[in-house]
Order: structure tokens, then sequence, then C-alpha cells
């Protein structure tokens, strides 16, 4: 099977590209997923959508998402579920908070530092300490991410895009064109895109390529809304105690992981465990969280919210976030006509929107001409 452009990875990234490629008019595109459509990170994601990022090309391509995110079903004729709840990041950090928030300022993205009144007015259940500052985004959601990756496959498949699932890759020879293997089918393809999330770096060293990245496990619980507790209807991201929240449905609050990298402090001088550098580690295998960190997390819900008595765990699992060193993605033309996104490093899924139009001017033209992704390259890393 002969294709002008192939994808690896059926999840919102992919897709994303897929369905901008097609809308560019761009012909005989095929997407290749080893399992279904968003059963990897897309499908684990907690699909928070919001702008709360240090860096500025970060945060920008997060404001036109979230902008596309609001118009969904306008945009592409299927709805993502999007719900704006706004979001109340609470950290002992002032300093990096506040240069944050001018930054986004800057970029016309709404922010409102709360002082006790106008937290109490958002909630007045949340405790607040003396030495911690809080912060509002009022335009932050979350959205359906499995109805989100579906809604680009089902808007590709309706131009043309050919979806193929169960077609795990197991080798990629570059001859004259691409050939790429999987556990059934050869096909051949002018243009290779990686965007296989986790399973990105394995695919790329098929080429003898090894990218900087790394796996780390991300704990995520469900828990059940006690009865009368109306706080947390709204994400929370409490770095004091790195852990974020949103709501899940009406009954159900999810609870997970957070890092400062992944919004307002910089990555530098953070150098990844080798322990979870990609090749050490087996995807293939699924984990849990123990008990200790998710009674962390509980510990500090009923530290931080007054009138929050009984948490109950409903059930939990920890995907892994690939990350860089720099807690930025790479994504770029790594060789002629081979191109990679991956790294997303916990931003993945709010991006996706514009991250698939950048990846299609990228593929289609060879540049991207309405945001600089310069930051993105994969030449700020010696290989």
């Amino acid at each position: 099977m002969d294709y002008n452009i192939l994808i690896i990875g059926g999840g919102a990234w992919g897709l994303s590209t897929a369905y901008n490629l097609s809308k560019k008019g761009v012909k005989n595109i095929a997407v290749l997923e080893k399992n279904y459509i968003a059963s990897g990170q897309s499908g684990h994601t907690s699909a928070i959508v919001r702008q709360f990022y240090s860096s500025e090309i970060t945060a920008k391509i997060a404001q036109l998402s979230l902008n596309f995110f609001k118009n969904f079903k306008n945009n592409i004729g299927y709805d993502a579920k999007f719900k704006q709840t706004g979001l109340i990041v609470v950290s002992y950090d002032k300093d990096s908070i506040m240069n944050t928030v001018n930054k986004l300022t800057k970029l016309d993205i709404q922010y409102h530092i709360l002082d006790k009144t106008s937290l109490s007015n958002l909630d007045p259940n949340l405790n607040l300490k003396e030495d911690e500052v809080a912060v509002y985004e009022p335009e932050a959601g979350y959205a359906d991410p499995i109805e989100t990756t579906w809604a680009f496959a089902k808007a590709s498949k309706e131009m043309g895009v050919k979806i193929l699932e169960g077609e795990k890759v197991v080798s990629i020879q570059k001859e004259d064109k691409y050939v790429v293997k999987t556990s059934t089918k050869e096909y051949k393809t002018s243009k290779l895109l990686i965007a296989a999330g986790i399973d990105s770096p394995k695919i790329v060293s098929n080429l003898n390529i090894n990218l900087p990245i790394y796996l780390i496990p991300f704990p995520v619980c469900y828990i059940k809304r006690p009865n009368n507790f109306e706080s947390l209807k709204y994400v929370f991201f409490d770095f004091s105690v790195s852990y974020y929240t949103r709501p899940e449905g009406e009954d159900q609050i999810v609870v997970g992981a957070v890092h400062p990298q992944m919004s307002y402090s910089s990555a530098e001088g953070y150098e990844p465990d080798e322990a979870f550098h990609w090749s050490k580690i087996n995807t293939e295998v699924a984990s849990r969280p123990d008990y200790e960190t998710l009674k962390a997390y509980t510990e500090g819900l009923l530290a931080r919210f007054n009138n929050l008595k009984d948490v109950k765990i409903v059930r939990d699992l920890m995907p892994y976030i690939d990350i860089t060193p720099d807690w930025e993605p790479i994504i770029d033309e790594v060789e002629e006509d081979l191109f990679v996104a991956c790294g997303s490093s916990g931003h993945g899924f709010k991006l996706s929107p514009i991250v698939g139009r950048i990846l299609a001017d990228l593929i289609s033209e060879k540049e991207v001409k309405f945001i600089d992704i310069n930051p993105y390259s994969i030449k700020r890393f010696k290989l």
C-alpha cells in the first residue's frame, strides 16, 4: 500500500494532523494505530484545556487551541463536550506565578490575582495560607478526550483519510520511500509523521535516531464527590502539594499529579532521571498507583478544603507522559520527509487542535508561517 503521507499514531495529535492536512486539500493519507483510536495517552488524559504556561509559544498555542475548543462543533462538525469551568492555581512560589501572569497578560490572556474576598466569592471553602498566592483563569475548562479524538477521526474519514486500527509498527526502513512494516502489512509513503506518544521514540529508533524522551508515570484517581460538597467544580492546580483536580460529571472528581515545569516554572537545571529514559521503560506493562500516593492526594484535599470530610476513591490508573529535558515538545522534520511530534510533556491534548495545524503546514509546505515553532526544534538537543 502506497500513500502520500503516512501518520503513525491514532491519538489527538495524529488525527488532528490528518484532519488539518485534509482541510488543505492533501489526498492519499493514512493513519496507523497499533490498537484502537484514543487507546493510548489521548484516552487517558484528564483533558484539561487551559493557557497557564510560562513558555510564550506554548501559551499562544494553548490560547488558539482553547478558542478552537470553545467553538469545536462549529469548527469541525462534531462536539468535544468542552466545559468552561475556570481554573484556580495556588502556589507558594509567588514570584514565578506573578512572572507567568505578567507574560500571559501581554498575550491578552485573562487572569485575576485573587485576594481573600475574590477567592471567597469563587469558593468560600478553599483554605489559602498566608504565604501562598492564588490566580484565576476564567476561560479554562476541560473536554471529553475520547469524543475529541474521535471527532478528528470522523472528520478526517469524511475527507478520505484511511484510519487503520490494529496496525502495530514493527520496523521502518528508508529506501526511495519510507517502508513501514506492521504486524500484518507493509506500507510505503513519501512523507512519514510519527506522532505515537510514548511509543514515538522506540518507533523512531528504527531509523537510528535516539530521541531525548523520558517516560514519567503520572498517577490519577477518581473520587466520589461527597454529598453537599460544592467545591472543586472548577479545575484546580495545587502546586504547594503538587496535585490537580477537575470535575468528572456530576458526582466525581479527577485527581492527578502536577509538576511546576508543566506550567509556570522554568526547567532550567532540570535533569531527568536516566531510569525513566524511554529505552528503559516497558510501555506494554501497565502499573497502578500505590496507596501512599493516593493517600497523599486525599490528605492534600482534606487540608485544603474546610468542608471536605469524607473522601472515597472509586478507581485509579497510572498513565505515562512523555517529557523532554526542558518539558517542551519536539515538533520538527528530523530527516528529509520524516516528521516527529512527541515529548508533549503533559501539554499534548490541550494543544492538539493547533499542533495538528502546525504539523499540516510543516508536512505540506515545509514551513509554518502563523507561529514560530523554533523552540520545539530537535536542534536544541545534542543527539
